[in-house]
């Protein structure tokens, strides 16, 4: 869960927006720019003899029809129109509802054909420079997404298998981290190479199944990725600032560089170097448990909440971790963001953590959020025997690391 801390426009909202939009037709579908004057868009489509076709603009938050037709005795069709800036079209039959999406500069003339039913997978495109790199983009997406599916389809095979969670389902996960790697690494190197093209911005909104396979998430998102949003923004708006799409990412751009400037300011009250703010809350027994208490040893403090999925993961790892420390240089502390006590109870015996818990039952409004910018859960942060923070934001699958490298660090400095 993530807890905005700017006081202006959410980005979240302001890309969510955007994200319907092309996402959803990247999923489905999976020369030179024009100098002006009408677009035209032909296409030639074996298999669709008679069949309604509709061409759509994709607008700022609707699917605008431009115009429809019905295909000849050969599959053809033909749309001639007023293209005012570089933007997003689609190209759809109304019987399948598939989509190709197509970035389309005026004065283009556009061919797109396909010998086969399933065109939106497997298509050719002529005219466009914009929307052949579009298809290159659809036809790599369509890949991995195969890749996810037979990694789902065998998850699922085997799910009752006797085998599956000390053989198979290790091997799944690592191939799942593999694609992901790799289609991170193709689509930031797809940007780089294209971010002068509305291609580029498309890249930016694909997505991939979530680890659980049943959900999906961004490939690349605005806090690991910055540098690719602002390199795509940095180029469009300079070449096409009245586009549509550029606007947009242009105000969501403008919005998350307003939350990273609170963010910063928060942070660096709780950064890397800096004295752990104090914390005195209650445990589930009623002590009063202060931070200050652990002066001399490594603290891993862990805010959570036993309403956070992520969280209720992660107790699993901190659990393996926490038998592997030495009691007397490491101390494991909790901090709950629940705001009920029997919700909170009920997670930690579940989840059979027997460190210090404490919460002060003021779910986000809890002093220690504004401390500490909790801003997702759940949050590691690594704390040195002299009470500075050592790192924060530490990967579930590195805090092994971190808590040696802190416990060295101490040593070091003794």
């Amino acid at each position: 869960m993530k807890r905005n801390l700017s006081s202006g426009n959410d980005p979240t909202r302001l890309r969510t927006s955007f994200f319907i939009l092309l996402v959803g037709f990247i999923a489905l579908a999976g020369g030179c720019r024009g100098k002006g004057g009408k677009t035209v868009i032909e296409g030639s489509f074996p298999f669709a003899m008679k069949q309604k076709v509709i061409c759509f603009h994709m607008n700022s938050s609707t699917l605008e029809p431009v115009d429809s037709t019905v295909t000849d005795d050969k599959g053809r069709f033909r749309f001639s129109f007023h293209a005012g800036n570089p933007e997003f079209y689609s190209i759809r039959f109304d019987e399948n509802k598939k989509n190709i999406v197509l970035a389309v500069h005026p004065g283009e003339k556009i061919t797109i054909t396909s010998p086969v039913k399933e065109y939106w997978k497997n298509y050719n495109v002529r005219g466009s420079e914009d929307s052949e790199k579009v298809s290159e983009l659809v036809r790599n997406q369509e890949l991995y997404q195969e890749d996810f599916r037979m990694l789902a389809k065998t998850f699922y095979d085997s799910l009752y298998s006797p085998h599956f969670a000390d053989a198979i389902k290790p091997g799944l996960d690592s191939a799942y981290r593999r694609l992901v790697s790799e289609k991170k690494a193709f689509t930031r190197d797809f940007v780089r190479k294209n971010c002068s093209y509305l291609a580029g911005l498309m890249a930016l909104y694909q997505q991939i199944p979530s680890s659980g396979l049943s959900r999906s998430e961004p490939v690349l998102n605005p806090e690991e990725d910055y540098v690719y949003y602002h390199m795509v923004d940095s180029a469009l708006n300079a070449l096409y600032p009245a586009s549509t799409p550029v606007r947009m990412l242009r105000s969501q751009m403008i919005a998350w560089d307003e939350q990273r400037k609170v963010k910063e300011s928060y942070v660096g009250r709780a950064g890397k170097g800096v004295l752990a703010p104090e914390i005195v809350m209650v445990s589930l027994n009623g002590d009063t448990i202060q931070l200050g208490m652990f002066r001399g040893k490594v603290v891993c403090l862990v805010f959570w909440a036993s309403w956070d999925p992520k969280s209720r993961n992660l107790n699993k790892i901190l659990r393996q971790e926490y038998f592997r420390q030495n009691p007397k240089e490491v101390q494991f502390l909790q901090v709950s963001l629940d705001r009920s006590k029997e919700a909170w109870q009920k997670a930690v015996d579940a989840d059979r953590l027997s460190w210090l818990q404490v919460c002060d039952l003021k779910f986000w409004n809890s002093p220690v959020v504004k401390l500490y910018s909790v801003e997702t859960l759940p949050l590691i942060i690594v704390i040195g025997k002299d009470g500075r923070i050592f790192e924060r934001d530490v990967p579930p699958e590195k805090l092994d690391a971190a808590l040696a490298e802190a416990r060295k660090s101490s040593e070091t400095n003794e």
